[in-house]
């Protein structure tokens, strides 16, 4: 999976931001490779999540993340959602309410990061917030919000807590079968005369890549 965090207004946060989204997916036990929309990419990337800062058009991200701060931020935000082809996550932060957000843009909103000294210590020394030497900022209601927000951007962008694998590998000949018989089956309990029809999506699962 690929993630981009990016706002087209600067001063949103982004440098703040991605150091702690990639030290929280890496506590999820995900491979973290983090980089800009300017470093000369590696030729092969061992890892299962990318976080770029910026946007990249040699690197296409899965989901885009918009930091939001003022109501500047807020319209540079939803230009970029019309123009992204694929999902986007809005994470308003700094006390900043969103007015609102267009129908057709297939956005989701993060919960709100508040402003709080914790965080702009973070901003100032750029360093994480949890490693603050202080032990009152690291455990402060702001550190414990950035958190909890920044943990709903990796549920939103479905990049969930990595489950070790302790089944059986199967191979190519057994996946190939496997998946004949379930289209076999599938046909033989279809009813000829029924009309199928498109499922539905709801609204908490619309994540899904615009054509």
């Amino acid at each position: 999976m690929i993630i981009s965090v990016h706002n087209t207004k600067g001063g949103v946060g982004t440098a703040t931001l991605l150091p702690h989204l990639a030290h929280l997916a890496t506590e999820a036990g995900h491979k973290v490779y983090r980089t800009t929309d300017s470093v000369q990419l590696p030729e092969t990337i061992d890892s299962d999540l990318i976080l770029i800062d910026g946007i990249r058009d040699d690197l296409p991200a899965c989901v885009l993340v918009i930091p939001i701060t003022c109501r500047m931020a807020e319209e540079h935000a939803h230009e970029l959602a019309d123009n992204f082809r694929g999902p986007v996550i809005y994470l308003p932060n700094m006390g900043h309410r969103l007015k609102s957000v267009p129908p057709h843009l297939p956005v989701i909103v993060a919960q709100t990061i508040p402003y709080s000294h914790a965080i702009a210590y973070a901003a100032d020394q750029a360093r994480l917030v949890w490693d603050a030497p202080d032990g009152r900022t690291k455990t402060s209601p702001g550190a414990i919000a950035l958190r909890s927000a920044l943990l709903d951007v990796l549920r939103l962008a479905n990049a969930e807590p990595v489950e070790e694998d302790t089944s059986e590998p199967m191979n190519d000949d057994y996946l190939l079968l496997a998946s004949l018989s379930e289209v076999i089956h599938a046909a033989l309990a279809q009813p000829e005369d029924e009309e199928t029809s498109e499922p539905t999506t709801p609204r908490s699962a619309s994540l899904t890549s615009r054509a």
